[in-house]
């Protein structure tokens, strides 16, 4: 069969008519379990069956819709719209978006509590140091310090 003379959308239209009958194959022979794979038709297998690139199962509209209605009689596999997915994608951020800012709050509160305790370690040291100083001035006996 020459290809000369055909175009992108002539072969579309071959690869949907081949999708076409190798469902209607499968239908009369009730062997589709044989071609499951996560719950979906094994794409890459049906492509090997049918003599075309796996490609062909997302990128051509017809055989990528047809695909998808089989996974769900086939398997009860759900249909996910471009708004379904949008949806849970936005849900997700909201969802990061919160316990990014519960994390924040929870992280500002430890930099105070560690500015508080940086502080009174200063405080505690330098009360150690003044310690140390009466303390030495004991030690030598200064007037004024009597044990």
């Amino acid at each position: 069969m020459s290809n000369k003379g055909r175009n992108g959308a002539d072969d579309g239209k071959d690869y949907l008519e081949k999708v076409e009958v190798w469902i209607a194959e499968r239908n009369q022979l009730r062997d589709w379990d044989e071609y499951v794979q996560r719950g979906k038709i094994h794409r890459g297998k049906l492509a090997e069956e049918l003599g075309f690139g796996r490609s062909v199962c997302n990128q051509n509209p017809g055989v990528k819709e047809l695909l998808l209605k089989y996974d769900k009689i086939w398997f009860g596999t759900e249909l996910v719209t471009k708004d379904a997915q949008i949806a849970a994608q936005e849900a997700s951020i909201e969802r990061t978006r919160g316990k990014l800012q519960a994390a924040t709050g929870e992280n500002n509160k430890h930099f105070v509590r560690i500015s508080e305790l940086e502080a009174e370690v200063f405080r505690l040291e330098k009360q150690v140091k003044s310690y140390e100083a009466l303390h030495g001035l004991i030690q030598t006996g200064a007037p004024g310090c009597r044990i």
